[in-house]
């Protein structure tokens, strides 16, 4: 987490004296980071090296330890800080679709969550037995959250600085994203590893050469697009689709099961796919932190998001094969979104809808595209694609 390790700081949200910041774990990446850029400018200056370059710059925060400088804490008043919208379980969500981060890892691992919890100040078997974290303790954690995402917003502008001043920025494609999301309270969850959209949705900001960018767009895109759709701005490059069946996917050195977003990125109102995918695991594969599954049971939580709907099933799992057993299923969930704006609103996976005898017909038609696949949700455009490999 980035700890000076002087400190010996052992606390989940901890704000760091400002002057300790070169010292923490993200400050150190952005300086290398801009070093690596400084080196591609020399380098082209002097005419040694003038190929395109590649930089990958991976931020740790907001992910948990919330460790920030002081000043990006006091950004966020804790009396301006509101909890979760829907702090309390979703109605008739099965167990195996929550988590126990909050009393079980955060709690093993971090001195001040375990203290919280020891002394009653967290009620234990959250969120089984839908007891909520008190609403003090929830606007610190959110606080802490705010303050560490913000730390991060900075150390990517510490970056992009270097690429302006280097005159490397306007001919770079740029592009940000996280790999998940944080539930922060919302229905009783507090991390990751579930099926729900705050979990599940996450940010994505794509910068061209050129100005060629159109706004926030509706279309789908998921984290297996981004490379295909890089390769594609950077260099010319078209990915190969992935072939069937899976064993040949798999021998199959370079090729992508996601869908290049290029041509969203000049009609964000393009029909596009649609549906996503995400899985999340439960019982052994996670070490046992959730789900009331025995350790020797896989299941795996496999959810399609439509633009109405969310469907989740949570199957018996193989994770060597990575095939899933659609006739084992551990608990279903529906969730309407049919008045969803896509505008990063919350209140809408509160009720499951999936023992609902009118929804019948959408269930089913959910189940046979989440049991398709990725490839049942691409775009009419997108065809078969080039591969390495026939069907």
């Amino acid at each position: 987490g980035g700890d000076p390790g002087h400190l010996h700081v052992r606390d989940a949200v901890y704000a760091f004296p400002d002057e300790l910041e070169p010292e923490l774990q993200d400050a150190k990446i952005a300086a290398h980071a801009v070093e690596f850029v400084k080196g591609i400018h020399a380098n082209r200056t002097k005419g040694i090296d003038k190929r395109p370059f590649f930089l990958a710059v991976g931020f740790h925060k907001p992910h948990i330890p919330w460790w920030a400088p002081k000043r990006f804490y006091d950004m966020y008043p804790l009396e301006d800080i509101h909890i979760a919208p829907h702090p309390h379980n979703p109605t008739d969500a099965p167990e195996i679709a929550f988590t126990t981060y909050l009393t079980g890892w955060w709690n093993h691992t971090f001195a001040d969550i375990h203290k919280l919890c020891s002394n009653g100040s967290i009620p234990a078997g959250t969120p089984y037995n839908n007891k909520t974290c008190p609403s003090s303790i929830a606007k610190r954690f959110r606080q802490a959250y705010y303050a560490a995402a913000t730390f991060s917003d900075h150390n990517v502008g510490v970056v992009l600085k270097a690429l302006k001043e280097h005159g490397l920025y306007n001919d770079s494609v740029t592009v940000l994203w996280g790999d998940h999301g944080y539930q922060l309270g919302d229905n009783n969850n507090w991390a990751k590893i579930d099926c729900w959209e705050h979990s599940t949705h996450i940010p994505l900001i794509v910068r061209t050469p050129g100005g060629t960018q159109v706004g926030h767009t509706n279309g789908f895109v998921e984290e297996v697009d981004i490379f295909p759709s890089i390769a594609q701005l950077g260099v010319g490059h078209i990915v190969p689709r992935c072939p069937t069946p899976m064993k040949a996917s798999r021998e199959t050195p370079t090729c992508t099961e996601g869908l290049s977003f290029v041509p969203l990125l000049s009609d964000k109102d393009k029909p596009w796919k649609s549906g996503t995918f995400t899985q999340a695991p439960r019982a052994a594969v996670t070490n046992g932190q959730s789900g009331d599954t025995p350790h020797d049971e896989h299941f795996m939580g496999q959810t399609i998001r439509t633009h109405e709907w969310r469907y989740t099933e949570w199957v018996r799992f193989d994770n060597l094969t990575g095939v899933p057993n659609w006739n084992h299923v551990k608990g279903v969930e529906l969730y309407s979104h049919q008045h969803d704006s896509g505008m990063c609103k919350w209140d809408f996976e509160t009720v499951n809808l999936a023992n609902d005898p009118a929804l019948k017909k959408v269930k089913e038609q959910l189940q046979k595209s989440l049991h398709a696949g990725w490839r049942s949700v691409l775009p009419p455009e997108a065809g078969e694609g080039p591969t390495t490999q026939g069907y």
